[in-house]
Order: structure tokens, then C-alpha cells, then sequence
């Protein structure tokens, strides 16, 4: 008898929980909590989940599941609440914090530059890290786009590096690494050379001898690499591996066509970046003069199984499309933020149905990769000071976390909330912190959550039925002695301080040319160029 089978015919019939060993299932439980957050749009009072195997079994009041279940080991309590694991559907995984390696936050353009001066860290490490902070925090499930390497070689061991990351720690993930081949320098299409020639002849050459150190594996070997590790990896339960072409300005058109191609053959996921930044905006519209997400729909690209990271400067005229095409959206907010690449329209991606999800992009608000606080942040940085406007409410965003997150991994039946059959990723969190000194009695427990818990707050995480997190302790890593680790790779890393000055030297100059170049789309793109208009002639002469 399968599982499904379990569940739908036979186990939520029964009583008495001798029944589950009919069903194999060792080592049921029960998780209880004073609410129980089943999904956004439902929320229930002394509730609890049956948890058996890898699958929740049973949804109810605690009275009922405790009566029914009488000899389970209970978890929670009137002290706790139990939400479905959270999914970080958007993801890079840096290792030592930005701020610790003194990269300041700045536009995208340049703060790319700065972030080759950074000391390297070994692959597994460094996403054991932030795997063990996400955890932490309630993330059971996560997108993590990573470079693809200099080789088929290089992608596949670190494919192998980061998928060991994640099952020592017990997390959900799709790892998605990818290239950039074009327009390496610049955004601007085929302008690069035009740009070099702008800069000191001492400060070219040693851009380009930083430049020439970075290998890339070919695009043919990209494709067909991916495509054989996807299929590897393929049933899995906790690993799976995408296309994650960085952005489409980076990537040729060939090979976003062949990936299209593959994704449409065999279901593998796609994962870009797209319309992050204000000055990438500008140049979106390509030689044929179509925006972005004609050129991905051209292309074959855009439907049920591509997520669009960012997205902060969508056209108006573009929403539809994507919501057509069954697109999801990863939202941003901390990333945008700090990368000066403006608030997103999620309001209006809400309007027009398209589904929303939340990331943390490796550059959360404090470096700590707290879901709770990027939900928070989400949720006031869409309420507008126009009455009329359209407006995020706490369901909203809690969806984003969650269910949102789940249709991005293209398992929206599986994870992201709480009811029979679903896999168990649970997360309790101790409310003693959101409720003292005194509770209104009639307060919405998930507006309440929204506003005041914190990464601090997870008491336990479960992912496939398996504790991961417990007591605030994660079990599947020594996180002490991975930092000790850490910190002695640090100090044996390459310091790259040629990295790091030619990142500063050139700053002045990709800002002078953006400025620039947006004096000369002004005519193409006056709406978005109106709104910084008033210094661009000065900072582009």
C-alpha cells in the first residue's frame, strides 16, 4: 500500500494510531501549538499536526489529535506555533557575511566588481554556513543560484559539494548554478570595448589582467552538463540541480533557447535574474528593440517552469505576460535595498495574479538571513502612502514564504503548507517573546507573527518528518567548529588586494558611464529616466 493510499483511504478513518503500522510508518508523533498556521488561509486555535514518516497524517484541534493518537510524543505546546517550513526562493550562498568581508553596499553595477576582491572559501563550507543560518531561521526549502565554474569538472564537484552542504543539514534544495558570457564589463550590448577605451590605459590593463584570471566553462558544456546532473539527481528527496542562467543580458541567445529546449523536454527548473537594477532596466531593450520578457517568451523560455528573480523594474505592459505564461516572481526586498535597485512592484504583481514568492538573495538586511525579518520588510515596503493604492496584508506574504515558494520548486501539492499527504517541513517557534507583557485576545495570529517574531523565536524545524533543528540546536552540523573552520580557511585564502583596488578604482567610472548611457536612452526610456533626471547631464559630463 503507498502512502497516498494510506492517507486518503484508510489512516484518516481510523482512531487509533496502531492502524500506522499497517502503513509502515515508524515513529509517529505529534506537533502542537496554541495556533497552528496550516497555510496563509488557514489558521486555527489549539491545533496540531500527526506527523508519520516523511508526511504529515493528520490536521486538527489538539483535543481531537491527543484523543485520537494518545500514545505519540508531543512537541510544542500552548507556548508555540506551528507553521510550514519557510522556502528562500532565492538564494546565493556567500559563506562569511558581505559586511565581514568589508564590501560596502552600493549599486550592482560596481558592487559586483568589489565582490572579486573577496577571499575564497571552500564551496561545501561556505553553503554549510548559510544553510545552518537559513535552518535557523525556518527555511526548509531554498533556490540556490551559484557560479557554474571554470569547467564541467569544476560545476560537478561543486554541485557535489553544495548537495552534501545540504544534507548534512537537512534542508530542501535546488541548486542552480550559471554563467555570464556577454556583456561582462558593461550591460550596455556590445559596447564594451567603447567603454575600456574611456579608462586610464594603467587601470585597463590591470582590469583586464584581473579579468583574464576568471575562466568560464563553455556554454555547450553548461547546457549538457546541467541537463545530465538534473537528471542524476532526478527523485532525490531533498537535492535537486537547475539551469540558473544569471541574467538574460549575460547569457546568449542560443543558449537560452537550448535550455528552454531541455527544460520543455525533461521538466528541469529555470532560475534567472532579470530587471533587477535601474541601470540594467535601461538596457533591456535588445537590438530588435522587444524588452526582456518578449525576447524570454521569443525564446521559449517563459512559462510554468522559469522564476524571474527581482524583477524591480517590470513594464507595466510586460505583467500580463508573465502572468499568462504561469511565470513565478522571487521578490527581494533586503537585496534591493542594499543594492540601491529600488522597491518592487509586489502590490501590482499581487493585482495581476502572478505568483509571488520571497528570497533573501545572500544579502538579507543584517547579514543574517532572518525569513521573518524579510517578511516583515516585504510587507511595509508595499504599503504606499496613497489610500487608493494597492497593498500587501500578512496573508499575502506569508503565502510569498510559503506556498508562493513552493510553486517555484514546483511542488505546491508537497510543501509550503500543513494538511494530509504534505511533506512534514514544520517549524515551531516559541511565542513567549510575541505575546508578553499582555495579548488582546482577538488578535490575528499571523498578523502578530508577521510583525514580531524573529529568527531567535524557532524552537524546532522538521523537514521529511526529521528533526533538523531542535531546541534552537542544529543537529546535523556542529556550527562552532564549522566557524572555527571557516575562520582558519579565511586566513589561509588569497587576500586579492589587487581585486580589491582595481574594484575601487574603477567605481568612478562604470557610475560616469551608466550616467551616461542614460542620457542617451532617455529618448526610448523617458518615463523611468524622469525620475532621476535632475543630475544625470551633470554626472555624465
Amino acid at each position: 500500500m503507498t502512502f497516498a493510499t494510506c492517507v486518503n483511504v484508510s489512516c484518516l478513518r481510523c482512531s487509533a494510531w496502531e492502524h500506522l503500522e499497517d502503513c509502515s510508518l515508524a515513529l509517529p508523533y505529534l506537533v502542537t501549538g496554541r495556533w497552528l498556521v496550516s497555510s496563509a488561509q488557514d489558521v486555527r486555535s489549539d491545533a496540531g499536526v500527526v506527523v508519520a514518516g516523511q508526511r504529515v497524517l493528520d490536521v486538527g484541534t489538539t483535543a481531537r489529535l491527543s484523543a485520537s493518537y494518545p500514545d505519540l510524543e508531543v512537541i510544542g505546546g500552548e507556548d508555540a506555533a506551528v507553521l510550514p517550513g519557510f522556502v528562500n526562493a532565492h538564494h546565493h550562498c556567500y559563506g562569511v557575511p558581505l559586511a565581514n568581508h568589508g564590501t560596502a553596499d552600493d549599486f550592482l553595477e560596481p558592487w559586483m566588481f568589489a565582490n572579486l576582491g573577496h577571499r575564497s572559501l571552500p564551496q561545501e563550507m561556505a553553503t554549510a554556513f548559510s544553510a545552518a543560518q537559513m535552518i535557523r531561521s525556518g527555511v526548509t526549502a531554498v533556490v540556490d543560484m551559484c557560479s557554474a565554474g571554470d569547467s564541467a569538472e569544476s560545476l560537478e564537484r561543486s554541485v557535489g559539494a553544495k548537495a552534501s552542504a545540504y544534507r548534512k543539514v537537512g534542508m530542501r534544495a535546488a541548486i542552480a548554478p550559471g554563467e555570464r558570457w556577454k556583456n561582462r564589463v558593461v550591460l550596455s550590448e556590445g559596447k564594451e570595448q567603447q567603454f575600456l577605451s574611456m579608462l586610464p590605459a594603467e587601470l585597463r590593463r590591470r582590469f583586464l589582467n584581473v579579468q583574464s584570471r576568471r575562466r568560464r566553462l563553455s556554454p555547450d558544456d553548461y547546457v549538457a552538463t546541467i541537463e545530465r546532473l538534473a537528471a542524476e539527481y532526478d527523485g532525490d528527496s531533498l537535492v535537486s540541480v537547475w539551469y540558473g542562467p544569471t541574467a538574460p543580458h549575460w547569457t546568449l541567445d542560443d543558449t537560452l533557447r537550448r535550455i528552454a529546449a531541455v527544460s520543455l523536454q525533461s521538466g528541469v527548473r529555470v532560475q534567472t535574474h532579470a530587471l533587477e537594477s535601474y541601470y540594467e532596466s535601461l538596457e533591456s531593450l535588445g537590438p530588435n528593440g522587444h524588452g526582456v520578457l518578449q525576447d524570454l517568451e521569443a525564446l521559449g523560455l517563459l512559462g510554468p517552469r522559469l522564476s524571474l528573480a527581482h524583477m524591480v523594474w517590470t513594464p507595466q505592459e510586460d505583467m500580463e505576460r508573465i502572468a499568462l505564461s504561469g511565470a513565478q516572481i522571487c521578490c527581494n526586498p533586503s537585496s534591493n535595498l542594499r543594492l540601491r535597485s529600488g522597491i518592487s512592484p509586489a502590490s501590482q504583481f499581487k493585482d495581476y495574479g502572478i505568483p509571488m514568492a520571497l528570497g533573501m538573495d545572500g544579502t538579507s538586511l543584517a547579514d543574517d538571513d532572518d525569513m521573518f525579518a524579510e517578511m516583515r520588510l516585504m510587507l511595509n515596503l508595499a504599503r504606499s502612502p496613497d489610500q487608493r493604492a494597492p497593498y500587501l496584508t500578512p496573508g499575502d506574504v506569508f503565502e510569498a514564504a510559503t506556498q508562493s515558494g513552493a510553486k517555484v520548486l514546483g511542488m505546491e501539492a508537497e510543501v509550503g503548507r500543513l494538511e494530509p499527504g504534505a511533506y512534514a517541513d514544520i517549524v515551531v517557534i516559541d511565542i513567549n517573546h510575541v505575546t508578553r507583557p499582555w495579548l488582546d485576545p482577538d488578535v490575528d495570529p499571523l498578523s502578530l507573527i508577521l510583525a514580531k517574531a524573529t529568527a531567535r523565536d524557532v524552537r524546532h524545524v522538521v523537514v521529511d518528518g526529521e528533526f533538523r533543528l531542535r531546541d534552537g540546536v542544529v543537529l546535523g552540523l556542529d556550527v562552532d567548529k564549522l566557524h572555527d573552520e571557516m575562520s582558519e580557511a579565511m586566513n589561509e585564502s588569497d587576500g586579492r588586494q589587487e581585486e580589491r583596488a582595481v574594484a575601487a578604482e574603477l567605481r568612478p567610472h562604470l557610475l560616469k558611464w551608466y550616467a551616461k548611457r542614460e542620457v542617451e536612452l532617455a529618448a526610448t526610456h523617458q518615463d523611468g529616466c524622469r525620475i532621476y533626471d535632475s543630475n544625470v547631464s551633470r554626472m555624465a559630463s
